[in-house]
């Protein structure tokens, strides 16, 4: 007697476009169960793994597909970066039902997406979006790149007005547009806005009050963040102190914007967490007048700071700063990164750096770095007869109490877990004050300084607690305490890191609390 396989179940639903019905074989034979008949609440729960575009294409399967009410839950979030046409898809579908425009919360277009838009097509796609964003009154979160040519090419500015008449708005991201974007930003009608990011690629400088100026308004606006802004900013000489200030934002990102250091103090006073990253970018530039006096100010403490240490050379931070990441870390730059630790005076230190003999800063580092509690660091080792004066520079920092290191070497070791086994018990022996090694190995041969850790490093990397029995017994005093390297798993040290990279130092029972991570 014949019996139906998977695959006939399978033919027998979704495949051949009935998505209202799926087979199911018992004993007694096949029992035919109706899509639409199942509870409300499975349903629901079935339909919630699905993506927007997964639930779109159910939608088209059949009649009865397309009225479930149940789909509309996927609106909740939208990413559209397959094609073009996806957006007008879209539009079509959410337009279809009155009562779809309010479940999208977060919207997003991908950037890839929109420079694949041809020419001719981009006034077609910039008024579908407009009808969506005339629709989807209690949005959220909205991303898009290539705003230039969408707000250009909108019919009367539909799009413009769409999106400054959202009202509900908490995130907003705008990229790789011109001054239309700098408008939106300063007029929108999202009171509430708390995260702005604006990647701009106008030319003409527009007027600072044009901009940052405006965005006082926004009282909840917590993080901010601006690139591509350099030479797009007029910032008349001498007029730092008419600026007002935004005192909500506490995260602020300035990449290839040169907003100068201190002035973006004293527009962001209480922000606590900053990155800084222009001269790298560009080497040759007009820099805007600052007093010696403004020169000097700053925050008096951030929780964290990433600044490009080439951008020390022109703004020296003046703050203390818990947790610091300097970037890449050329040979060059040395004595001006020296100087912010030592100002400084960090609990955490990243940075990335290439072993050589120019690079000074990490004979002197130990002398200044006195509260330096972990060191977080990406090293591109083209030869191994270097690494020994390394460890050697790790032995002197009088607080450190773990390191990460991922090395990225030219020359990889025959045996990457007895090498990184050797390395944690020499630095063990080195420095008694380290309690937690990490240490991982890749490929440095197709691989820069500025490469971010990637997640094959992170996952290959092997840590190691650093145990210390003391002898107790009087006629083996003065002899140093038996080092016990105990190897822990990979997750384990990674929560150790993140603790790490958040807790207060100051705070009594960090230690007991770290501990208790390791069991």
């Amino acid at each position: 007697m014949p019996t139906s396989t998977p695959d006939d179940v399978h033919r027998s639903g979704l495949h051949k476009g009935r998505a209202q019905s799926l087979s199911h074989v018992n004993a007694s034979g096949p029992i035919r169960i109706h899509l639409t008949s199942l509870n409300r609440d499975v349903l629901f729960y079935i339909l919630s793994f699905l993506s927007f575009p997964d639930a779109l294409s159910l939608s088209k399967t059949c009649r009865a597909a397309y009225t479930l009410s149940e789909i509309d839950s996927t609106l909740h979030t939208v990413v559209i970066d397959r094609s073009v046409s996806q957006v007008l898809q879209f539009r079509s579908f959410l337009l279809a039902k009155d009562s779809r425009p309010r479940f999208v919360k977060s919207l997003a277009i991908a950037k890839a997406l929109t420079w694949g838009i041809d020419y001719d097509h981009f006034k077609e796609i910039a008024d579908a979006l407009a009808d969506i964003l005339e629709t989807t009154t209690d949005l959220e979160h909205f991303s898009c790149g290539d705003m230039d040519q969408m707000l250009s090419e909108s019919a009367d500015s539909r799009l413009k007005h769409a999106l400054v008449d959202l009202t509900t708005l908490k995130q907003l991201t705008l990229t790789a547009g011109g001054p239309e974007i700098a408008e939106v930003a300063a007029s929108t009608n999202s009171l509430d806005l708390q995260e702005l990011s604006l990647d701009c690629r106008f030319v003409t400088p527009i007027p600072y009050k044009g901009l940052l100026g405006k965005l006082t308004h926004l009282r909840r606006l917590t993080h901010v963040s601006f690139s591509r802004l350099y030479h797009a900013i007029s910032i008349p000489p001498g007029s730092m102190d008419t600026f007002s200030p935004i005192l909500s934002v506490h995260t602020l990102v300035l990449i290839c914007t040169w907003i100068p250091l201190p002035l973006a103090a004293k527009l962001f006073p209480n922000a606590k967490r900053i990155t800084f990253v222009n001269a790298r970018h560009y080497l040759h530039f007009d820099q805007v007048p600052v007093s010696e006096a403004d020169a000097g100010s700053g925050w008096h403490i951030l929780e964290k700071a990433h600044i490009d240490a080439q951008d020390l050379k022109v703004w020296p931070i003046c703050s203390l700063v818990r947790r610091l990441d300097l970037g890449v870390l050329y040979g060059g730059c040395s004595s001006e990164a020296l100087a912010a630790v030592e100002r400084t005076r960090p609990w955490v230190l990243e940075c990335s750096y290439t072993i050589d003999a120019d690079n000074l800063f990490w004979i002197r580092l130990s002398v200044v770095a006195t509260e330096l509690r972990f060191l977080d660091i990406r090293i591109l080792e083209r030869f191994r007869n270097l690494r020994d004066s390394m460890l050697g520079h790790l032995a002197g920092f009088p607080a450190l109490i773990a390191a990460f290191l991922c090395i990225r070497t030219y020359h990889q070791p025959a045996d990457a877990a007895e090498e990184a086994t050797t390395l944690a018990r020499q630095l063990g022996r080195l420095n008694g004050k380290l309690r937690f090694v990490g240490i991982g190995f890749s490929d440095g041969r197709s691989m820069r300084e500025e490469d971010p850790v990637y997640d094959e490093e992170r996952l290959g990397s092997r840590w190691f607690e650093l145990r210390r029995k003391p002898l107790t017994e009087p006629s083996l005093a003065g002899i140093e305490a038996i080092l016990e390297v105990r190897p822990i798993s990979t997750d384990v040290g990674f929560r150790v890191r993140d603790y790490l990279h958040e807790v207060d130092f100051d705070t009594p029972g960090w230690e007991e609390q770290l501990s208790a991570i390791v069991g």
